[in-house]
């Protein structure tokens, strides 16, 4: 849900310096869709098993101790799983930390660039022209 305050607020300030300052809503809507490169925000979705897999690193899998496999295998019963839960971010970064093949891949799937719109409207949140346009009309 789009909060047309908080978006006028956003295209009259420009705190990210991202320039709507004279571009029409179409142009402010593709400025707001656009991913943010220095950021990241928790996929908010669950992730197939199967791909949780294919981002595993069979050497580093082979160098875990017993009890650090089967929660692993454990993980991977599962018919889905949610990468936006710290909890099991953090289990899967313990077992494959900072600088592994794994760490690296896992992180890919739990963590997307963000564009401005889901920043300020949360995951998946797409602004329209129409919302630019009603913002922009908004009182106050």
């Amino acid at each position: 849900m789009i909060d047309h305050k908080v978006l006028k607020e956003e295209i009259l300030s420009d705190p990210n310096k991202l320039g709507y300052e004279g571009k029409s809503p179409i142009d402010i809507a593709r400025l707001l869709n656009k991913p943010v490169k220095s950021a990241t925000i928790p996929v908010d979705a669950e992730v197939p098993t199967w791909r949780l897999l294919d981002a595993i690193d069979l050497a580093e899998y082979k160098n875990l101790a017993s009890d650090e496999k089967e929660m692993v295998r454990t993980i991977l019963s599962m018919g889905s799983v949610n990468l936006a839960s710290a909890n099991i971010r953090k289990i899967l970064t313990g077992v494959f930390p900072s600088g592994t093949k794994t760490y690296a891949n896992i992180t890919k799937l739990a963590f997307k660039v963000p564009t401005r719109a889901e920043q300020l409207f949360g995951y998946g949140a797409v602004v329209s022209h129409l919302d630019v346009a009603r913002a922009l009309k908004e009182e106050g």
